[in-house]
C-alpha cells in the first residue's frame, strides 16, 4: 500500500477524494456564502455587494442612531441638542455649552432622518450653529440652581444698564443670561449702529469675574431653529 507510486482513495465517492479538476475562479457566485447561484442579485456598479452577496440597507430611518431636540432656555434662547434616545417634552436637560454646561427645557423632538431632511432645506444651517450633546436629564438640585440663577440675573442686568448709561453708549440692554454653570454671562442688546464696547467689557469683567458675551438680538439662532420645527 505505502510503496505504490500513486495513492488511490479507498472511498472513490468521498468529497475528500483527490482530483485534478480546478475551480473556475472567474465566477464569484460559488464563493458567496449563503447565496444560491440561481438567486444571486446583481447590482450594477456595486462591486462590494457582488463580492459579499449582501444588499445595502439604510436603517437610519427605522432605527435612529440619535434623536435631536429643540431646547429652550429661560431667556427664550433656543438650541438644538442630540441624545441617543428620545426624551419627553417639557423635560429639563443638561447639555454641552460654551466651555461648560447649560440647562434648558425640551420643546420639540425629531428623528435623525427628519433633522437631516431639515438640514438639506436650510443649507446655511450647519454654518450657523452646531447641535449640542445632551449629557443627562436635570436633577432637582440642577433645577434649584437654575431658579437661583434667575435672581442673580436681575441684579446683573441692572448693573450692566447703569454702566451703559454712564458711558452714553447708543445701545439698549434687553436682558442677560448666565450659563447654567455660572462660567459665562451673555447680555442681549439692540442698537441701530456699530458699538465699540471694549471698555464696557473690561468694566463688566471687573464686576463679574467670568467670561462676558455681548449678543445683538438679531444674531440669535431662534428664527433658524423655528424653521426646523416647521
Amino acid at each position: 500500500m505505502f510503496n505504490h507510486p500513486e495513492w488511490i482513495s479507498y472511498h472513490p465517492n468521498s468529497i475528500w477524494n483527490e482530483t485534478n479538476e480546478k475551480w473556475d475562479e472567474s465566477d464569484t457566485v460559488w464563493r458567496t456564502v449563503g447565496v444560491a447561484p440561481s438567486r444571486f442579485i446583481d447590482i450594477p456598479g456595486d462591486i462590494e455587494t457582488r463580492e459579499r452577496g449582501i444588499l445595502p440597507i439604510n436603517l437610519t430611518g427605522m432605527f435612529p442612531r440619535r434623536w435631536y431636540s429643540i431646547v429652550e432656555f429661560p431667556s427664550g434662547r433656543l438650541e438644538v441638542g442630540y441624545y441617543s434616545n428620545i426624551i419627553d417634552l417639557d423635560t429639563y436637560v443638561i447639555l454641552e455649552a460654551d466651555r461648560g454646561e447649560d440647562c434648558g427645557k425640551i420643546i420639540g423632538n425629531m428623528s435623525e432622518s427628519e433633522f437631516e431632511s431639515s438640514a438639506l432645506r436650510l443649507r446655511d444651517m450647519k454654518a450657523e450653529f452646531e447641535p449640542k450633546k445632551i449629557l443627562r436629564r436635570a436633577s432637582s438640585d440642577d433645577l434649584n440652581k437654575l431658579r437661583q440663577r434667575k435672581k442673580i440675573e436681575v441684579e446683573s442686568l441692572k448693573q450692566c444698564k447703569e454702566l451703559v448709561s454712564a458711558r452714553n453708549l447708543n445701545m439698549e440692554i434687553l436682558s442677560c443670561e448666565y450659563q447654567w454653570d455660572m462660567k459665562k454671562i451673555t447680555f442681549y442688546f439692540k442698537s441701530d449702529r456699530r458699538i465699540d464696547f471694549r471698555d464696557l467689557l473690561k468694566e463688566l469683567f471687573k464686576i463679574f469675574k467670568i467670561r462676558i458675551w455681548m449678543c445683538a438680538e438679531r444674531r440669535t439662532n431662534n428664527d433658524l431653529i423655528k424653521k426646523i420645527l416647521g
